[in-house]
């Protein structure tokens, strides 16, 4: 009987650390699209340092990657791999984007931040 109340308490602390993360993330998120968003504006591969802007976001987006389906933002966390898709070979190349790849960056910020409001808007309905 006490190992199985040390599995609910350590269940528990789990559950909790876990939401800790997962508000954390959510909080970060907005302010991460934004910010990879407003470089994009440096991203093309007509400007110097793009390499280096499009490295940056790609590897914000690789974080939101491996955080978002692990704290439960399901939808969020496949829109997030399609950006990654696109960022990882101009990141591998070490250049910035052309005009298209631009244009589906915005995009898939866009398809993101709804994704996230549709995870989040959805756990909210179910509670």
């Amino acid at each position: 009987m006490a190992s199985s109340q040390a599995q609910v308490a350590q269940d528990a602390e789990f559950t909790r650390r876990l939401a800790k993360i997962r508000a954390r993330f959510i909080s970060k998120l907005d302010d991460t699209i934004r910010s990879i968003d407003d470089a994009s504006k440096s991203m093309s591969c007509d400007l110097k340092d793009s390499a280096a802007v499009v490295a940056r976001a790609y590897r914000q987006i690789h974080d939101v990657c491996g955080i978002a389906s692990t704290v439960g933002l399901i939808a969020a966390g496949l829109s997030a791999r399609a950006l990654d898709s696109l960022l990882v070979d101009p990141f591998r190349a070490q250049r910035g984007l052309t005009d298209d790849e631009l244009t589906q960056l915005k995009d898939g910020l866009t398809a993101l931040r709804s994704a996230a409001l549709a995870d989040i808007s959805h756990e909210t309905v179910q509670e």
